[in-house]
């Protein structure tokens, strides 16, 4: 199994006991999008707050 995969069926088994295995995983792998997608766009928010607040001075 590769390393990703591993990743996601672990993941899937913490958060989602009740469910089973490929809708763990599953589960697992729309997480992590939605979460890595999260990150960029506060990141990128961040980035245009902080352009914007220094080209006012």
């Amino acid at each position: 199994m590769p390393l990703m995969e591993r990743f996601f069926f672990f993941l899937g088994r913490m958060l989602f006991p009740r469910q089973q295995d490929w809708q763990q995983t599953r589960s697992a792998k729309t997480f992590v999008c939605v979460v890595g997608f999260s990150l960029i766009l506060a990141l990128v928010v961040a980035k245009l707050l902080r352009v914007y607040y220094n080209h006012e001075r």
